[in-house]
């Protein structure tokens, strides 16, 4: 038995004379507590509730903490101490009697446990948080010490904190404890036992540890929030700068940002960790930009907030065609009905995986600029350069999840000139998309950075856009204007564009859950199982939403968006390899078939033009066959035969030169499908 250092108390004996038999039960069964530890550390009952009596540093009883009736049911705290007491630390006999090593834990039925065991612990009265800094000189020239926090975000908190001041600690983990447990009492209580504990000791783990721990803990189970446009846990955000007017300072209008959501609610953003201390959300980053436009106004946004705007979708999609329908005159009607489904979808494009560009194409004065420009005004954040360069791009683009329009896009042409802007173009179409770049720091060093690009883009040109790029895109052939709507002017104040974005704010906040939910369940929408998919579905997922009660207008843009994708089909085939299947489908026509590279280029002559066929080589047409996976050949004298499987070739001319039928059938072609001995001139 460990002898008593505590000096006399008349009150801490009386208490400890009178603790009842059902309370002795309680300390014996649920708390684990020895009679020996009951009576050395005269836990005790004042006749309500029971009694820990807390010594100073020279041994001096101070003060009672106290533990609620385990039989009282009423309100009130469980644990509480003498009115004008403040915390103190629970064990100093352990620091004034050193002791090959010490866990510091907390609470005093933690401290008490441990005791039990044979363990040196102390603990503050008033909890993890209160360990104050002048017990920390105590603690410094303990090699051995310990520190084992509740394992819930308090303690974790409070034990990295600790062992931040004391280098020669190290934390013990209780993270294996079953849910809903969470301290070293019931750590003992769930059955382990002092060696269990001892293999805690063993694997304690120090500052650098712990630090990576909790940072990782921290990475998964923050909530990052973008705040330009993101959609998080089924909310969505929106950032709105606005100009705060302050009369007493030098500079009379400050830059704000307020985070609207579709809880219609109004957040201020200041800082970053100040908005994250009030709602849980961290900043990735603010949009760092100077005077930048308002593209929904106080008034409009207070008739969403305050008097609980709802828009009606269909009018919604009304509003932006009639536009299109004003300015733009397009040959083909149902782009009246596709633009707007674009525009309503950048302002919650991030809710899909993929999402489209649009390209004007046409020669000069077909208004390919204005209707690109109008598209840009209406759509989030939409910004139009003829001239953007890749800085501008990249950061841009991730500050702003924009909709960026680029205007004469002719050095697109231009593999070395637009070389990074390509790549952003290319990759920009996916979410998760970044591009590499190489900064400096302050002071000079490089250091490499990822930008995302993911966002939508409109593209206006005249000469095409390369295949790569093109097959991300949507492209309208604009013609030159037979009607008075080319003559009309398109100016910041020829409609009130502020309204129209207002209507697409509104609509976003509110129905994005509802095409969230088409786009990733219904099958109706789904149209394709390539990039024709990535392009139409984000699109068709808001036509099926606007015209849930007109089956037939969804129905027709579908049929049309299929007519699209068949157009790209027949267009991404050049005529050497339209030639080469059509070829290769001839020499099968009766079966498999055994042929030679001059077999093929003989078959191929009829779908090409005199100079294409002379271009032909027995090493280009080798080089066509592997690159279909036809790879079984044998030698034959200076050349190879090929074997060639009616299957094989049956099914690339389904996938190529055959329209799926999914697909609807269209007369006009773009390469040669029918030998040229047999087109009428």
């Amino acid at each position: 038995m460990q002898m008593n250092v505590f000096l006399a108390n008349t009150k801490v004996e009386e208490y400890h004379k009178q603790l009842p038999e059902r309370i002795r039960k309680y300390l014996k069964e649920k708390r684990l507590l020895s009679d020996e530890i009951i009576s050395r550390f005269k836990i005790g009952w004042d006749g309500k509730a029971i009694t820990i009596p807390i010594y100073n540093k020279e041994n001096k009883f101070i003060f009672f903490k106290y533990r609620k009736d385990t039989e009282d049911t009423g309100e009130g705290p469980k644990y509480w101490y003498d009115e004008g007491s403040s915390a103190e630390l629970y064990g100093w006999e352990n620091l004034t009697h050193p002791k090959p090593f010490l866990i510091v834990c907390e609470g005093e039925f933690d401290r008490l446990i441990l005791e039990s065991r044979g363990i040196p612990a102390i603990t503050s009265t008033g909890g993890a948080g209160t360990f104050k800094d002048e017990w920390i000189s105590y603690l410094k020239e303990i090699s051995n010490l310990y520190v084992c926090f509740d394992r819930d975000d308090a303690g974790l908190r409070n034990a990295q904190k600790l062992v931040e001041k004391l280098p020669n600690a190290k934390f013990i983990s209780l993270s294996g404890l079953p849910e809903g447990k969470k301290d070293i009492t019931d750590f003992f209580i769930v059955g382990h036992q002092i060696e269990d504990f001892n293999k805690l000791l063993k694997e304690a783990k120090t500052l650098d540890e712990l630090n990576f721990w909790l940072g990782s803990l921290n990475s998964t189970e923050v909530i990052f929030l973008h705040p330009s446009q993101d959609f998080v846990d089924g909310i969505g955000y929106f950032c709105i700068p606005s100009l705060e007017y302050n009369k007493d300072s030098k500079v009379l209008f400050k830059q704000i940002y307020y985070i609207m959501t579709s809880e219609r609610r109004l957040l201020r953003l200041d800082n970053p960790n100040e908005f994250y201390d009030k709602y849980k959300k961290y900043i990735k980053q603010l949009p760092l930009i100077k005077n930048p436009e308002s593209h929904w106004t106080n008034k409009l946004i207070n008739e969403y907030l305050f008097k609980g705007y709802t828009p009606l979708p269909l009018k919604v999609h009304q509003l932006i065609e009639s536009i299109y329908r004003k300015y733009s005159e397009i040959k083909d009607e149902q782009w009246y009905s596709i633009l707007p489904l674009f525009v309503i979808g950048t302002y919650f494009f991030y809710i899909f995986e993929t999402y489209p560009y649009l390209a004007f194409e046409g020669i000069k004065n077909t208004g390919k600029s204005k209707t690109a420009r109008i598209t840009t005004r209406m759509s989030f954040n939409g910004i139009l350069s003829v001239n953007a360069s890749e800085a501008t791009l990249y950061r841009d683009i991730e500050a702003l999840r924009c909709t960026f329009g680029i205007d004469e896009a002719e050095i697109l042409r231009d593999p070395e000139k637009s070389r990074m802007i390509r790549a952003i173009l290319n990759a920009g179409h996916f979410k998760g998309a970044k591009v590499m770049r190489q900064e400096k720091t302050p002071k000079g060093e490089f250091y490499t950075k990822y930008y995302e690009v993911y966002s939508p883009k409109i593209i206006a040109n005249i000469k095409g856009l390369e295949d790569a790029l093109e097959s991300r895109t949507i492209k309208i052939i604009m013609l030159r204007a037979k009607t008075e709507k080319g003559l009309i002017l398109d100016t910041e104040n020829s409609e009130d564009w502020n309204r129209i974005r207002h209507e697409c704010y509104c609509f976003a906040l509110i129905y994005f859950k509802n095409i969230r939910e088409i786009y990733l369940n219904d099958p109706e929408v789904k149209i394709a199982n390539n990039r024709d998919n990535d392009l139409w579905c984000p699109l068709l997922s808001i036509a099926r939403f606007i015209f849930k009660d007109n089956l037939n207008r969804f129905r027709e843009i579908k049929a049309f968006a299929l007519e699209q994708i068949g157009l790209s089909q027949e267009e991404s085939l050049d005529n050497y390899t339209n030639a080469f299947l059509q070829a290769l489908k001839s020499l099968t026509s009766e079966g498999d078939s055994t042929c030679s590279t001059q077999d093929i280029k003989k078959n191929m002559e009829p779908y090409l033009e005199q100079e294409e066929f002379n271009s032909v080589t027995a090493k280009g047409i080798g080089w066509k066959l592997k690159s279909f996976g036809l790879r079984k050949k044998q030698r034959m004298g200076k050349g190879y035969i090929y074997q060639l499987k009616k299957k094989d070739i049956d099914d690339l001319v389904e996938r190529y030169l055959e329209i799926p039928p999914l697909y609807p059938k269209r007369t006009t072609q773009t390469t040669r499908t029918t030998p040229k001995s047999l087109v009428s001139v």
